[in-house]
């Protein structure tokens, strides 16, 4: 008698999760360094994220031969999870931390517009937007390099 191993599916939102205290977490060593009032180092979130879509995209693909857009989905779901739980962090962070707030209007041309609310939304705008574009780019060219994709295109030929 054969047993067959269930296939358990992803949590993307565990993913998510991870990627958002990896986000905090990065966020806090800067702080604590001194660092975090300098804009440069921000880019370093968009390498973060781009691993939580990567773990979670790769992870899913060992469980999985899934379409093109259910994984876009999967990836915009482990995105909206971690940059909203990091947006909210930083509302939170600078609704408190009036130095590094200062700091951000000092650093900027638009100083007077500049808030913990402002701040908190263009982090969400910011890394909603690169996300989203990172996920789509990382889908299309594991698509275009999967074997399963290839025996597709096979099949239609064939199908013709």
């Amino acid at each position: 008698m054969e047993t067959h191993k269930k296939e358990v599916p992803y949590n993307h939102l565990y993913a998510g999760l991870i990627t958002a205290l990896m986000l905090i977490v990065y966020f806090l060593a800067m702080r604590i360094a001194g660092l975090a009032i300098y804009p440069e180092f921000r880019l370093f979130n968009f390498v973060i994220l781009f691993a939580g879509i990567y773990y979670s995209e790769k992870r899913e693909e060992e469980f999985s031969d899934k379409g093109f857009f259910s994984r876009l989905a999967d990836g915009c779901l482990t995105v909206f999870t971690s940059v909203s739980i990091f947006a909210v962090f930083i509302y939170t962070w600078l609704s408190f931390d009036t130095y590094l707030m200062d700091a951000l209007k000092a650093s900027s041309n638009l100083n007077s517009y500049i808030a913990p609310e402002t701040a908190a939304i263009a982090v969400f705008a910011e890394g909603i937007s690169s996300g989203i574009i990172m996920s789509y780019i990382f889908i299309a060219y594991t698509d275009s390099h999967s074997t399963s994709t290839k025996r597709d295109r096979n099949e239609i030929e064939v199908n013709k």
